[in-house]
């Protein structure tokens, strides 16, 4: 009885691994997953990250990668496995001026100033 028991438990175990399954930062290009359907979903909270002063070369890849990791990270611990319909749009623009980095002043140089906003739509999705 105790070994049907362990089985049993192997076989939901399986289960929920399959459901808790990261789909991803999802673009409605990437929608239908074959075999899927959503069974819950709640708009993203918009998230934005901002730029302030800084030559367009300077911005770092990380940060903006960090950026989609947090959406990602929100979207999981509030139990989500996709967001469906993302968007990474920077709102903002250039100008030539001043800027300081790492204590060092730069004159005559193009200056970004703007956001990175996040937006989309958390989704449960079970596929079979």
């Amino acid at each position: 009885m105790r070994f049907v028991s362990l089985i049993v438990c192997m076989m939901l175990a399986g289960t929920s691994y399959a459901e808790e399954k990261w789909y991803g930062l999802l673009t409605t290009d990437s929608i239908p997953l074959k075999n899927c359907v959503v069974i819950d979903a709640k708009p993203l909270s918009m998230r934005t990250l901002p730029i302030t002063n800084m030559p367009p070369d300077n911005i770092p890849l990380h940060v903006v990668m960090e950026f989609r990791q947090g959406i990602e990270e929100d979207a999981k611990s509030k139990g989500f496995n996709a967001v469906i319909g993302f968007k990474q749009t920077f709102m903002g623009g250039a100008y030539e001026g001043a800027y300081k980095h790492e204590g060092v002043t730069y004159t005559k140089q193009p200056v970004v100033t703007g956001v990175f906003v996040g937006e989309g739509v958390m989704a449960k999705v079970r596929c079979k």
